[in-house]
């Protein structure tokens, strides 16, 4: 796994069960944005796909989760160049990586 919550706790100064605490916390949130792009996709609405992606990265912010960062990054600069087909793929990795915060709660 690339998310070390070690190294996070150890970046916010708390422990590893308060990090996994905040960690369930935005993880939440996040199936309801998921729920957004895929659809923003689907319909081709690259600005809302654009939108969906920021707000997953302000929820993410300062946790240094780079395999999301990455999706994310990807994802906005394919909505950003109206390429659906890029969309959905960097939208799967996404996911991915979101599930991963699911393994570690």
């Amino acid at each position: 796994m690339s998310i070390d919550l070690g190294a996070i706790a150890s970046n916010f100064k708390c422990s590893v069960d308060d990090v996994k605490g905040m960690l369930g916390g935005i993880y939440a949130e996040l199936p309801n944005i998921v729920d957004i792009i895929s659809v923003s996709i689907e319909s081709n609405d690259c600005g809302s796909v654009v939108m969906a992606s920021d707000m997953i990265t302000s929820q993410i912010n300062h946790f240094n989760l780079t395999d999301i960062e990455s999706a994310i990054s990807a994802l906005v600069a394919s909505a950003n160049a109206n390429d659906q087909t890029a969309c959905v793929s960097h939208f799967e990795s996404l996911k991915v990586a979101i599930n991963e915060i699911e393994g570690l709660l």
